[in-house]
């Protein structure tokens, strides 16, 4: 039905350090079809309502962690067709929302308005297909922790069967982590509690545990399987395969992408001396532990959006100068001098009198002032940050000679 190949970009295989990575590439493949409207039980919001805000709630705990994750979306279902797999009949109805890129309020908002249920319908694994190929196009041979989340209520009858090698093969070249957030999947109690642990683990790089109780998707059918068990089965069975991801609950999605992890401290070492009596030995100072508080989303238009250009929505700020008795005309920054508050009054200060003021800064040190018992520190002088100081390399015989001195 198409080339094969079609994910793959490189055959070689990604090899760094999943450990050492700080910026994710997340893909949402997000089922939009006519199954997904449907109202969730007790509640007046549809099933992709309640996913969409979910993920939505995601992409701003990205945003908030670091700069320099990256999410993309893909919707399965839409009315129309753009997508760059799209030719001859194939791939019909999906729609690729944004390209990897670093998210913005733009994007959540396009999700509100974009992501309706439709009519139209789409084979959920083409779109899964477009979603590891976007992932390999923008990732391959690159630093990233890579994860795809498939939102479906798997309704639909699944035909592309033949493509599952391909997206598994390249799952792994990627290294990628693969969740099925299921819509009122009938999973068992204790496969959802492997689902959240997974995801709450906060490392999208650690294997999914066991598996066990999933059946296999090319196991003997039962006569009265339907269409959605029968597709329960095949997801779970390439996240299985996938050896990465979990199966995971839709009536737990907002739960699950509300808490927010930890950001990732990269040890910037700095150079100084530490003065111990009358010797000074050069060492290195590293934070082991940082205090981090939430960032503050950047204001963004809410009434445009161009999925093309993910910055389209951002706002500048221009800011102008003028004279309070005549604001008609704009004081340019050559013009501006600064200057202290005295009373009610400013008293300027020319640039060659503020170079004066400035006080030269030492080099920093640390002073070893005296030794005492753990028993005597108080336990709360250890909160907050920590920081480690260790040797400099080229201070190593000093060193030696200090613990000579001290024995």
């Amino acid at each position: 039905r198409r080339p094969k190949g079609c994910l793959g970009v490189s055959s070689s295989r990604a090899t760094a350090d999943s450990r050492a990575m700080s910026k994710e590439a997340i893909v949402f493949v997000i089922d939009v079809s006519q199954s997904m409207g449907v109202p969730t039980p007790g509640g007046d919001r549809t099933r992709l309502a309640e996913a969409v805000e979910g993920i939505n709630l995601l992409i701003q705990s990205k945003m908030l962690q670091s700069k320099q994750h990256e999410v993309g979306v893909v919707l399965c279902g839409t009315e129309g067709t753009s997508n760059e797999l799209a030719v001859a009949g194939q791939y019909d109805h999906i729609t690729v929302l944004a390209q990897l890129d670093r998210p913005s309020m733009a994007l959540t908002t396009a999700l509100e308005t974009e992501a309706v249920p439709s009519e139209a319908s789409s084979d959920i694994i083409d779109g899964l297909v477009i979603g590891v190929l976007m992932l390999s196009q923008r990732t391959m041979n690159k630093k990233y922790l890579r994860s795809v989340y498939l939102v479906t209520a798997a309704e639909n009858r699944i035909e592309s069967v033949g493509d599952m090698d391909s997206i598994i093969d390249q799952l792994h070249k990627l290294e990628a982590s693969l969740f099925v957030v299921g819509i009122n999947f009938s999973m068992t109690s204790a496969r959802q509690a492997r689902g959240r642990a997974v995801l709450a683990a906060g490392d999208a790089s650690k294997e999914s545990v066991e598996l066990g109780d999933m059946e296999i998707a090319d196991a003997p059918a039962d006569k009265d399987e339907t269409v959605k068990e029968g597709n329960e089965k095949m997801l779970a069975s390439v996240v299985e395969a996938a050896g990465k991801g979990a199966v995971l609950s839709g009536e737990d999605l907002v739960e699950l992408f509300t808490q927010l992890q930890c950001r990732s401290v990269r040890a910037t070492k700095n150079k100084t001396v530490l003065c111990i009596g009358s010797q000074q030995l050069d060492v290195l100072v590293f934070s082991r532990s940082k205090r981090t508080t939430a960032a503050s989303l950047k204001k963004e238009r809410k009434t445009y959006y161009d999925p093309a250009d993910p910055k389209s929505a951002g706002v500048k700020m221009d800011r102008a100068y003028r004279n309070p008795k005549n604001p008609e005309v704009e004081v340019m920054s050559e013009s501006l001098v600064k200057g202290y508050r005295y009373g009610t009054a400013y008293v300027p200060i020319s640039e060659e009198h503020s170079l004066a003021m400035k006080i030269e800064s030492e080099r920093a040190t640390l002073t070893l002032v005296n030794f005492t018992r753990r028993t005597a520190i108080q336990h709360r002088h250890f909160l907050g940050e920590t920081k480690c100081v260790i040797p400099a390399e080229d201070s190593a015989r000093s060193w030696e000679g200090l613990g000579e001195d001290l024995s």
